[in-house]
């Protein structure tokens, strides 16, 4: 059954059509996602219910059905209805999707052994080896599929992703990913790749120009560098390499293109340090400011999935100063956007979720023998941490979130796995 997450963690990226009049690869990714959950749900169904685990089901799964379960309620008592079952134009983040990460979280704890994880690991990783080399190639327009009206002559990489920060948030993901193989493997000829591969991941990052993304990479960077490679020597020479090619590639990109980079990453702190909190983040102060006093408004149940544009004030008499856009249709900021659209109590439990989700892989690490499989989970745990991290300045999309819900899948598989294996040795003993 490993095999469906397999492909997907490889073909997902691809799923694109890049024909047409002016093409948008969100809207021909929400279809695979609804099919993919489509056919995956009858499976996870017949597992709970005819095979009984419902009987077994553990706390993150309760967690990740209740959160579903309160999407549901904010989806019936809606402002749109059809809008919060679809989702927003452009955006397709409605009741449909949000069912499918739950899906996909549901069936890779249900029905892939956690021994074949690593295939999913490494079939995301080499995928994304192919998605940032278009990435690096539409910097300097030189990549070969018709590009959107709006970014004919666009230099900031988006790739296969409609949005340079819709390709960061992928790259936050795949970037811990593959530095977690680059370090668990010994064989020359893998090192070399996912060496070159975690290269060309981190050039592409810069070029989404995506500050969010830094930041995240950057977290779980640390993560790594503290949890793992501190505390088991012989990957020190390894760590060194990959982090001294991480400051030439910074180094060289910034030197041949005027220090755009640093700029880009001062640019918070010149606003803020201007006493201009709206400005700050791309306008994001403005836009977070006014979302969290809509939070009382909608506390319960949200105003439904995706109406964020429905609830937003665009009629303040600042906007204009702050916003150079018709319509702001998300928060910028992943926890806002659940607590204003689908209300506090699913914010709640979706915190929660997360948070069981990460202290069971973190407890259970010290559990594995094999020190391989401890890097392995602690790679997982290192990916989530980044992710979320990025998330408080960036927006959920349909593009990029299935594979956060598999990796969230992942992390917790193995904890799981861990606690049955501890307890049969008991019995054993016994």
């Amino acid at each position: 059954m490993h095999v469906f997450i397999v492909v997907f963690m490889f073909l997902f990226p691809f799923v694109i059509y890049p024909w047409g009049e002016d093409p948008y690869y969100t809207v021909i990714k929400f279809f695979f996602l609804a099919f993919v959950g489509a056919v995956l749900l009858p499976l996870v169904l017949w597992k709970l219910i005819i095979k009984g685990d419902v009987k077994r089901l553990t706390a993150a799964e309760w967690l990740a059905l209740g959160y579903l379960g309160l999407i549901v309620v904010s989806t019936i008592f809606s402002k749109d209805i059809k809008l919060s079952i679809i989702g927003e134009s452009a955006r397709y983040e409605g009741l449909i999707s949000l069912s499918a990460y739950v899906i996909l979280f549901l069936f890779t704890i249900r029905f892939v052994d956690w021994h074949r994880y690593a295939d999913i690991y490494r079939a995301a990783v080499v995928a994304s080896f192919f998605v940032a080399i278009y990435g690096v190639l539409q910097h300097f327009l030189l990549d070969f599929l018709p590009r959107s009206s709006t970014k004919i002559d666009y230099t900031r990489s988006y790739s296969f992703f409609d949005n340079p920060n819709f390709f960061g948030a992928y790259l936050t993901l795949m970037l811990p990913l593959a530095m977690t193989l680059y370090l668990n493997t010994r064989k020359k000829w893998e090192m070399f790749f996912y060496f070159v591969t975690a290269g060309i991941l981190f050039l592409t990052l810069l070029y989404t120009l995506t500050r969010s993304g830094w930041l995240g990479s950057f977290v779980a960077f640390l993560f790594l560098t503290f949890f793992v490679v501190m505390k088991k020597r012989v990957l020190w020479k390894k760590w060194i390499s990959l982090s001294l090619a991480f400051a030439l590639i910074f180094i060289t990109v910034n030197v041949t293109e005027d220090f755009q980079y640093i700029s880009r990453a001062n640019s918070v702190v010149d606003d803020i340090s201007e006493g201009d909190l709206g400005r700050a983040g791309s306008s994001r102060g403005y836009i977070w400011s006014h979302a969290i006093q809509l939070i009382p408004r909608y506390f319960w149940i949200g105003s439904g999935p995706d109406t964020f544009a429905l609830v937003f004030p665009h009629d303040d008499e600042d906007y204009d100063r702050y916003l150079n856009k018709p319509i702001v249709d998300k928060a910028h900021n992943e926890y806002l956007q659940i607590a204003v659209t689908m209300g506090v109590p699913a914010l709640t439990v979706y915190l929660l979720f997360l948070f069981v989700v990460m202290r069971r892989n973190w407890k259970s690490i010290p559990q594995f023998r094999d020190p391989d499989v401890q890097i392995y989970a602690c790679g997982l745990l290192a990916t989530v941490t980044g992710y979320l991290v990025q998330a408080f300045f960036n927006i959920s999309v349909i593009t990029v979130t299935p594979f956060f819900w598999i990796i969230l899948a992942m992390t917790y598989g193995m904890a799981v796995w861990s606690a049955e294996r501890e307890r049969s040795d008991r019995q054993l003993s016994v």
